[in-house]
């Protein structure tokens, strides 16, 4: 059996005796040293002084009368030394000096002792004094994380005290980045920092949480220093005797936040070399024209446009002057259109379009126009880069008369135009979403067979925490592979699973299985978090807590094991739904995730209301981190206010080392993506963990 080295026992608590009657230090230093303290001794002030700045004690024990420097004057130099009073003193008396036990609290010793000594009570004493400045310690400790907490976060409580209209704070200078600011003492003052146009609003939130009890939660604007600052204003009153007279909220300074989110937004819809909208813009876009044809009785004619080949002038050209071509192609295509008409960049080298018109004639005209001006040649660097342009189109009123309809049959239709040879390719039906009605029906049944006959399995990619290097959890992805034929990819049978009703039992399957997956694991020797995918249809579910419940407690994970990832979008859908739900699953001992983080409504603001545990960094930001200013800001901002909320943060689809060096140098917790592992199925994963080794070591 090994035993600890001398290095690792814990330290003795150190007390210093001073005192010049040698009996007296002889023993209380045999007592103390018998009752397990580091005893140290002083016969003069001078000499205590010496020792306690070398060296602080743990505790002082001071005689009052000593030559020199008298107890008094040594107690008040100490405390110069120690500001904080994080070493307790305490000062020896005679049994009738009340003026000396007066002057030594005055001198600011923390208890006093009179002699002669009664020894049980002296050891009480001094472990009451050594148990008191340890909590004390701790405290001052906890208060001064709180505080950092609070700035990293920008983040103020306050309390409006009704009767006397007062507010005060939790610091006395507001949390606005750049602009300190005095904190207001009353609700008068506040309102002059209030932007004119956010006044009224106020008062009104104001007046109405006094008269009913209801909270306040608003955003507001700030005037500080000739600008202004954007704050989240959280309150609501307390529920029983005099709290029902005071608010009690918070205030946060989310200006920041607000930029990065308006960033983020800006780059979750556009594509970042040609600035032009992508896939999802274009569908919000093509929305807004669809409805505007509607009103005004119109046809939106949607294209779908591949470059030919264009991999050849790629490899020609080099990447840069490729990437170069596709710029130019991107604003040629925009300078030709006017608003309302839409262009976007939706692939490596595909663009789409959506024309509106007052018929289709028209519009494939103006489409016609539109290819031959792109098609015209492209000087570069005295060359002439010439394009041949393959398009699909489909048209509101004769396909279909939603927007992923006809972008669906509009792709469609290029894949055809391409495989004949033509320039465009016109959509050759009008199913419903792109899809037949009796291609959709087929697709049903099959997944109903496919849930009755156990077809669906799960497949497990690792997440390692990069501070030890260790895979500490796997997220469970779902797979079909029908008995007959190659695997489905999720993209075309979930959406069939979420339309159909049908997830919701696949949801409660995969659950299962995760919780006996993670069991089976712990059993062989490897405790790992589990993640499923939570989709809307089960979040909707009024049955999702009781189906939840059941299957944890059948499988008795631990807490803590399991966790739900959720997209942030399904989130924000009903954020008082969904508070009620998360905290119901969290109180089970469920973890929960925020999936895709930063692609939804990317609002940091929710992080503060939502009990959730984990969020997970989108690959959209992890593959330009290492190139993209405005994407390492956005992560970098996500990760602080991650941390100072005790929110763990992983970052998805990380493929290599650099990835991982930014990510390290931002705090991120935890990886996940090809450089960790790839999806496998979960018989495997066993034979992975015992050969895993932490990405880049084996090059060391």
């Amino acid at each position: 059996m090994s035993h600890p080295t001398a290095a690792a026992l814990p330290a003795l608590p150190r007390i210093l005796i001073v005192d010049d009657d040698p009996t007296t230090r002889v023993l209380l230093g045999d007592i103390l040293g018998r009752d397990g303290y580091d005893v140290a001794v002083a016969t003069t002030g001078e000499e205590a002084l010496e020792q306690f700045a070398k060296r602080v004690p743990n505790l002082v024990l001071l005689d009052v009368m000593m030559p020199g420097i008298d107890g008094f004057e040594t107690c008040e130099r100490m405390r110069r030394l120690d500001p904080l009073e994080d070493v307790p003193i305490i000062m020896l008396t005679g049994a009738d000096d009340f003026a000396a036990i007066d002057r030594a609290f005055q001198a600011r010793a923390t208890d006093f002792l009179t002699k002669p000594f009664k020894w049980k009570l002296l050891l009480q004493r001094v472990r009451y004094a050594l148990r008191t400045g340890g909590l004390y310690r701790e405290v001052r400790q906890s208060r001064l994380r709180q505080a950092a907490a609070l700035r990293i976060a920008r983040l103020a409580f306050w309390e409006w005290h009704l009767d006397d209209d007062s507010v005060t704070w939790s610091d006395p200078i507001l949390p606005l980045e750049g602009a300190p600011t005095v904190a207001p003492p009353d609700t008068a003052r506040f309102m002059q920092l209030v932007h004119p146009d956010d006044v009224e609003r106020l008062g009104r939130a104001m007046a109405h949480t006094a008269d009913t009890g209801d909270p306040i939660e608003l955003e507001l604007r700030l005037r500080v220093d000739e600008g202004e600052r954007l704050v989240r204003v959280l309150g609501e009153p307390g529920e029983l005797g005099r709290d029902r007279r005071t608010v009690s909220g918070a205030l946060q300074d989310i200006t920041a936040q607000r930029k990065s989110e308006e960033l983020a937004s800006y780059l979750a819809l556009h594509d970042d070399l040609t600035g032009l909208g992508n896939r999802r813009h274009f569908l919000a876009g093509l929305r807004e024209l669809l409805a505007v044809a509607d009103t005004e009785q119109k046809v939106v004619l949607v294209a779908w446009v591949d470059i030919t080949r264009f991999q050849r002038h790629n490899d020609a050209l080099g990447a840069p002057r490729g990437d170069l071509l596709l710029r130019r192609i991107g604003r040629r295509m925009q300078g030709f259109l006017a608003s309302p008409h839409l262009v976007a960049r939706v692939g490596g080298d595909e663009f789409a379009v959506a024309l509106l018109s007052s018929d289709l004639t028209l519009a494939r005209l103006l489409l016609d126009a539109l290819l031959r001006h792109a098609q015209e040649p492209y000087p570069l660097d005295g060359d002439d880069a010439v394009l041949t342009l393959t398009a699909g189109v489909a048209c509101s009123d004769v396909d279909a008369t939603d927007a992923e309809g006809l972008v669906t049959l509009a792709e469609d239709a290029q894949r055809v135009a391409r495989t004949q040879g033509v320039s465009v390719g016109v959509a050759r039906r009008a199913p419903e979403s792109g899809r037949s009605a009796s291609d959709a029906l087929n697709l049903e049944r099959a997944l109903r067979s496919a849930l009755q006959e156990s077809q669906f399995r799960l497949a497990v990619q690792p997440q390692m925490d990069l501070r030890s290097g260790h895979v500490v959890g796997v997220e469970c992805l779902l797979r079909w592979q029908p008995e007959t034929g190659k695997e489905v990819p999720p993209s075309e049978f979930v959406p069939m699973l979420e339309e159909s009703g049908l997830i919701v039992e696949v949801g409660a399957w995969a659950l299962g299985e995760a919780c006996r997956l993670q069991r089976a694991w712990a059993r062989e020797g490897w405790d790992l978090r589990v993640a499923v995918n939570l989709s809307p249809r089960q979040f909707v579910d009024p049955m999702l807590l009781d189906r939840f419940t059941s299957i944890l407690q059948a499988h008795e994970v631990p807490r803590g094991r399991i966790e739900l990832e959720l997209t942030e979008s399904l989130a924000m859908q009903r954020p008082e739904h969904t508070v009620q739900v998360l905290t119901t699953l969290r109180e089970q001992g469920v973890l929960v995730a925020v999936d895709d983080f930063g692609v939804g409504h990317s609002s940091l603001s929710y992080l503060l209301r939502f009990p959730i545990d984990t969020i997970k960094l989108d690959r959209a930001f992890i593959t330009d981190i290492t190139t993209s200013r405005s994407t390492l800001a956005i992560v970098r901002a996500a990760v602080v206010m991650a941390q100072s909320l005790g929110i763990t943060t992983i970052a998805e689809g990380v493929e290599t080392l650099r990835q991982v060096d930014f990510l390290d140098a931002l705090g991120v917790n935890e990886l996940q993506g090809y450089l960790v592992g790839h999806a496998m199925p979960p018989e495997r994963l066993g034979a992975f963990l015992h050969a895993f080794q932490r990405p880049g070591f084996d090059t060391l």
